[in-house]
């Protein structure tokens, strides 16, 4: 059984490197944080996206996924050695084997 290869994603910094700063209209930073944060899209081919952290290295790579099942598998064998953030279409997670204690009162 071989292998599957993933597929090349065309990269464009070239085009937009050479582009001239003129083309790029500027907006107020709380008009691009509210766009950026506040209303993320992602494909509709796609179910979620995962961006993790390795804890021991801190090097961060991104994965998408069709289907959720795969992903919780992913998630499941390496959530002792990462750091997640899973982005869905409705919502972001922050997974991480070392949760914040909310409402502690000591």
């Amino acid at each position: 059984m071989t292998k599957r290869q993933r597929r090349y994603y065309a990269n464009n910094y070239q085009i937009v490197s050479d582009t001239s700063w003129k083309n790029f209209p500027q907006i107020p930073y709380d008009e691009f944080y509210e766009d950026a944060v506040f209303n993320w899209r992602i494909p509709s081919s796609q179910d979620c996206v995962i961006r993790y952290t390795n804890l021991k290295t801190g090097k961060v790579e991104e994965r998408t996924y069709k289907n959720r099942g795969s992903a919780y598998k992913f998630i499941e064998n390496n959530i002792k050695t990462h750091e997640f953030v899973v982005v869905d279409h409705e919502s972001v997670h922050i997974l991480t084997p070392n949760p914040q204690r909310y409402n502690n009162d000591e």
